[in-house]
């Protein structure tokens, strides 16, 4: 029982895997908000089959089971900290419930994934990855040439519809499938650190593919945060994994010159279209409004659904508090203690997966580390696929860090 348990759980995850860049498409396809609740069906089926799989294992398996290590034991503060915000909320029940939705589910992932280790192979997972980075790469393909197609929809008046042209000054910005090209940018940012690893379970060509489109996607989306977040990221892989990530390592830093040298000429002959002084204004101004509201925010922060990303187009038509900084946005959401544990959470979380040195560990630490840098600046619960791939494979390679010694995920398991 318990390894059928395993494969249904390999499942769940391969699902969420696949599903998660194209559940905003989907939304807006239909013009049907609740489609987006596929995830939460997955991650609810994930956390049932570990359940089963623990209370049928034998005696002397749940006797192996590890203590939390520290990122879990921080992950699990937050998320406390988030549920008991409903007891000083400034939002409506329903409005509160979006909000847990946002915050807690890809954390309670990452925990369920610690407390319930996967035995099972996990090739599957990163063929399941490699296969929708290329999907989603052939959606910029056909927006780049027809952004109509992918906006067709079933229903215009719907909540979710994606019908928005984005614009960096006077250039288009592309989504594909994402919620917005912030969302696509994390994404891609997301797969292409992770591209050592996932590029093994796919042919040369396809490999060579997506990874080169994926790099021009990426910066076709204009995200600021996305390029600081690759950059950092790279520059680690590279720096810390050099010697491991073999042949990878020298493209990795072709990439990251090609990316520089890019981005440089385009503020040299479009400046506008990346240092948005607008956008930066109102940044700094929420910054500023946080600060001089940081008693009414205090200890406990507005409630789960009250401030953050989660706070765009309330349902209950409340103010928005929306700083475009992940921890920012944290502490407004569920006080100081929840952003300290949740700040605390991602440095712990990316020091663990690197102080080991295997490809697995470093390649994921290193994209766990640019979606925190990338956190700075964008609230990485932007589009949900970026933050949940990574605290997905973070927290696979984890466990097997804390069961083994070293980082053992690999995709030839």
């Amino acid at each position: 029982m318990p390894l059928i348990a395993d494969r249904l759980r390999a499942w769940c995850l391969a699902g969420l895997i696949i599903f998660l860049p194209l559940s905003a498409w989907l939304v807006s396809l239909t013009g049907q908000n609740w489609v987006g609740l596929g995830r939460d069906l997955l991650l609810a089926f994930f956390i049932v089959f570990s359940l089963i799989g623990r209370f049928t294992s034998s005696v002397v398996e749940r006797r192996q089971v590890q203590k939390p290590n520290i990122p879990t034991w921080l992950a699990i503060i937050f998320v406390l900290l988030v549920l008991a915000s409903y007891f000083y909320r400034q939002d409506s029940i329903e409005q509160w419930l979006r909000g847990v939705r946002y915050l807690v589910e890809p954390l309670l992932l990452f925990v369920t994934l610690q407390m319930f280790p996967l035995a099972m192979p996990h090739k599957n997972l990163w063929r399941a990855l490699a296969f929708i980075t290329t999907l989603v790469i052939i959606g910029v393909v056909i927006e780049f040439f027809s952004p109509n197609f992918l906006r067709a929809t079933l229903d215009a008046t719907g909540r979710g519809y994606l019908g928005q042209i984005h614009l960096a000054s006077s250039l288009t910005r592309l989504q594909s499938t994402l919620a917005g090209p912030n969302a696509l940018g994390l994404f891609l940012m997301t797969a292409l650190l992770l591209f050592p690893i996932w590029q093994k379970t796919v042919s040369r060509n396809l490999a060579i593919f997506a990874g080169g489109l994926g790099l021009v996607a990426l910066l076709l989306t204009f995200s600021r945060s996305s390029y600081t977040g690759f950059l950092f990221g790279g520059a680690t892989l590279i720096t810390a994994g050099g010697q491991v990530i073999g042949k990878s390592a020298r493209l990795l830093t072709v990439s990251l010159v090609v990316l520089l040298v890019l981005i440089g000429v385009l503020l040299i002959a479009r400046p506008e279209e990346l240092v948005r002084t607008a956008s930066n204004a109102t940044r700094f101004e929420q910054y500023e409004r946080v600060w001089a509201q940081k008693s009414e925010i205090g200890w406990w922060g507005r409630g789960a659904g009250a401030a953050g990303l989660v706070s765009v187009d309330r349902l209950d038509g409340g103010p928005n508090f929306y700083t475009e900084n992940s921890y920012l946005d944290a502490y407004e959401a569920a006080g100081l203690l929840a952003a300290l544990a949740y700040l605390g959470f991602w440095i712990t979380l990316v020091w663990s997966l690197l102080r080991t040195k295997t490809i697995t560990t470093i390649v994921i630490g290193a994209a766990t580390l640019g979606l925190a840098v990338a956190g700075i600046f964008i609230n990485h619960y932007t589009g949900q696929a970026a933050i949940w791939l990574v605290l997905l494979f973070a927290g696979l390679a984890l466990r097997q860090v804390d069961e083994t010694g070293e980082g053992s995920l690999k995709p030839t398991a």
